[in-house]
This record gives structure tokens, C-alpha cells and sequence, in this order.
């Protein structure tokens, strides 16, 4: 087990590449925290055993209130993780000439102060007690390439980029590193409408990847490892992207 009694956080662990990640890190022997909207019901922020390594916590990461109760159970409970895993996301289209503030602000909200406000107050946690940390962003190539109706998104994504390249240098000399992981298109939850449902819309957002196909969500977990380990250990501040080659194409 490569990653036994690791203490790692990750945001979103419910979605389609969550599930995927979460699984990965048990499998590893990882001690796991995972965040979920609980969209049914308003929770306060409260921690629940789902296993016996395996801890999960419903929390609305668009209120910033509600992440630093989150930290505070962390401290409380573990002093300081070792690994976190910025993975929660959302999109949805919006043409951009009739986009709200309202709009931007949520995704923002959630793809990049979310991230921001949790690395700050992770690497405080791991400074205090001495923990050389792993950090991940999952960011996605929308924020180096345009679609239309998401705007919005692509401008979280590409603000994350900089901040994983910003953190990594402000957090090196605590021994605390911070990389992302870019997918392309992937097969998941976000876009179930299309390959789900309208799949000539699909083929055609596919039909140009070198490698044939979309990613699936196990696409990228041997990414995700990587920078969990200290095979990586001498890397920060860099993007791997997993796309199936379509960037450079």
C-alpha cells in the first residue's frame, strides 16, 4: 500500500472522478476525507464514518463560512492532513452575452476561492505541525482552450492554473507542494447530457482526440498517485495534462 495511514482531503468526492480518486486512495491505504453538496438537505458542515478509513462531510463549498468550519473539524480531529485534493467543480452553459454576475460569482465560488481558501489554510495546518504536504488541483484544459457558453468556467479553471504555479513557490520552502492535473474531455457526470443523451453532439467533441475516445474518469487516478508519492517529490508548481493527445493535436 503506497499510500497507507496518508491523511488526505478531497472536495467533491462524489462526482464521477471523485468516486474514481476516492476509491484509488482506500485502495492504498489511505486515510480518506471526503466533502459532498448535499443537495437535498442544508447541513452544517459535521463528520461522518462511512468506514473504517473511509470519513465523508457535506459542506457547501461556495460559502466561505462553512470551509473554515471545515478546517477547524480537521485540526480538531486529525491536527493536519497530509495530502489535498482541490477535485470539486461545477459547470453549466450560459451564452456569455447573458451570463449573470450571479452566475460567475458561483463558479468561482467553488472552482477557485474554494481551492484558494482551503490551500491557505491546509498549509497552515501542515507548517504547524511539520507535515511536507501534497497539494493537487484538478483543473481541465478549458483553461487553455475555449468552448462556447462557458465562459465563466474557463475563466476559473485558468485562475486556478496560476494558482497552483503561485502557491507552489510561496509554499516550496515548507517542503509543501502543489501541482495540478488537467483532464480533457472526460466521460463523467458534468457532461451526461451529451454522451449520454445527444451523442452525434458528443462524436463530434470527441471525434478529434488522437487517441480515439474520451477519458474515463480511471483516466487519470495513475496522474493523481503520482503526485500523491514521493516519487514525485521534486516536482511543483507544474500541470500534467490527460486529454488523449488532443491539446497537441
Amino acid at each position: 500500500m503506497k499510500l497507507k495511514e496518508k491523511i488526505v482531503l478531497i472536495t467533491g468526492g462524489r462526482g464521477s472522478l471523485g468516486e474514481a480518486f476516492v476509491e484509488g486512495l482506500l485502495k492504498e491505504g489511505a486515510i480518506v476525507i471526503c466533502t459532498y453538496r448535499n443537495r437535498d438537505n442544508k447541513l452544517t458542515p459535521d463528520l461522518k464514518k462511512d468506514g473504517k478509513k473511509h470519513f465523508s462531510i457535506p459542506i457547501d463549498l461556495s460559502e466561505i463560512s462553512e470551509i473554515n468550519i471545515l478546517l477547524n473539524i480537521l485540526s480538531e480531529k486529525f491536527k493536519s492532513i497530509d495530502i489535498l485534493i482541490n477535485n470539486a467543480g461545477v459547470l453549466f452553459r450560459s451564452d456569455f452575452l447573458s451570463s449573470t454576475q450571479q452566475e460567475l460569482e458561483y463558479i468561482m465560488a467553488v472552482n477557485f476561492y474554494a481551492p484558494y481558501t482551503l490551500i491557505q489554510g491546509v498549509s497552515k495546518q501542515m507548517i504547524k505541525h511539520k507535515r511536507k504536504g501534497s497539494i493537487i488541483n484538478i483543473s481541465s484544459t478549458s483553461a487553455v482552450s475555449t468552448d462556447s457558453g462557458i465562459t465563466h468556467y474557463e475563466c476559473s479553471k485558468a485562475a486556478l492554473e496560476m494558482l497552483t504555479k503561485s502557491s507552489a513557490c510561496q509554499l516550496a520552502s515548507y517542503g509543501i507542494r502543489v501541482n495540478s492535473i488537467m483532464p480533457g474531455i472526460t466521460q463523467s457526470n458534468m457532461n451526461k447530457e451529451q454522451w449520454g443523451g445527444d451523442v452525434e453532439s458528443w462524436e463530434k467533441r470527441t471525434n478529434n482526440i488522437p487517441l480515439g475516445r474520451a477519458g474515463k474518469p480511471r483516466d487519470h487516478w495513475g496522474a493523481l498517485l503520482f503526485f500523491c508519492l514521493d516519487d514525485s517529490s521534486w516536482i511543483t508548481g507544474a500541470t500534467l495534462t490527460i486529454d488523449g493527445g488532443m491539446l497537441a493535436s
